[in-house]
């Protein structure tokens, strides 16, 4: 098995199967040299972007430590972070099915640009769009129209690791920004 860590900055990874990984800052994965069997599985500690070489015959399943996704190929973003009950889902591409681990709750199936949240009764709940913003530490550029100045500063400050104090009342809740 190999393991790969993301520290200062993002990190792409090549799996054997030709799957790509891009690991966020500050997350891991553990994946192994090769996949033999019907399966390839990987473990994921933190955010990543995969995009799943296709193979019919072997499903992809990426494992945190609250949920499983399973795909056969395609591509999307699991955010699983120690500092929240949550693990979100974005759907770029494909089909995935979704579902809390060690439970027997029946699976979620999403499909492209729809997002899911898993939460900490592990019900799951499913929007039919997806937050573009979610890719910002991948791609660098917000997406931005009409969104509070609270949001992007939260966004900016979780992209770069800092944080960042006010009082409830100090933001102008009618200043939007907009590209």
């Amino acid at each position: 098995w190999s393991e790969a860590f993301a520290e200062d900055q993002a990190k792409e990874i090549q799996l054997p199967d030709g799957s790509a990984i891009t690991l966020n800052r500050f997350s891991s994965l553990r994946y192994p040299d090769a996949f033999p069997g019907k399966k390839r599985e990987v473990f994921l500690k933190g955010d990543a972007y995969i995009s799943v070489q296709s193979n019919p015959e072997k499903p992809f399943s990426v494992l945190t430590e609250n949920a499983r996704v399973t795909v056969l190929g395609t591509r999307f973003f699991v955010q699983d972070q120690e500092d929240s009950d949550e693990v979100k889902l974005y759907v770029e591409e494909g089909k995935i099915s979704f579902d809390a681990h060690r439970t027997f709750n029946k699976p979620e199936i999403l499909t492209k640009w729809q997002e899911a949240v898993l939460g900490t009764d592990k019900k799951i709940s499913v929007q039919q769009e997806t937050d573009l913003n979610a890719y910002f530490w991948k791609t660098g550029r917000l997406e931005l129209e009409n969104d509070p100045l609270e949001k992007v500063l939260v966004l900016l400050c979780f992209q770069n690791k800092i944080g960042l104090v006010w009082e409830e009342n100090a933001l102008n809740r009618s200043c939007l920004l907009t590209e």
